[in-house]
């Protein structure tokens, strides 16, 4: 099998994933992980780096005319560096959200 099949195979099965995550919300919500004190959705790491995967091994296969092994070690960069850009979003995504309960508007009324 030709090495830039698995790349393309790689990037566009990620992309669908990301997407199909992103449309259908909580779809793969099993895979999430209690990091950062809260819950961090584990399955849009996986598919963004699976995509990074297959772009950087094709960038390094055909832009830059590494090899096989060349090719690999680029698309396994990629895949560290968005796999861990993206769990740094989402950690500071989840710390940004509240966990303050705001009361509602008839408790708040005193009469």
């Amino acid at each position: 099998m030709n090495v830039e099949l698995v790349y393309w195979l790689a990037l566009g099965t990620g992309l669908v994933l990301l997407l199909v995550s992103l449309v259908a919300g909580d779809l793969f919500g099993f895979a999430d992980v209690d990091a950062f004190r809260g819950r961090l959705p584990l399955a849009p790491v996986l598919f963004s780096a699976l995509a990074a995967f297959g772009s950087g091994g094709l960038a390094g296969s055909e832009a830059l005319r590494l090899g096989q092994g060349g090719s690999l070690a680029a698309g396994a960069a990629a895949a560290l560096v968005t796999g861990l850009v993206t769990l740094m979003l989402f950690a500071l995504l989840n710390r940004a959200e509240t966990r303050h309960r705001y009361p509602r508007m008839e408790e708040e009324r005193v009469d």
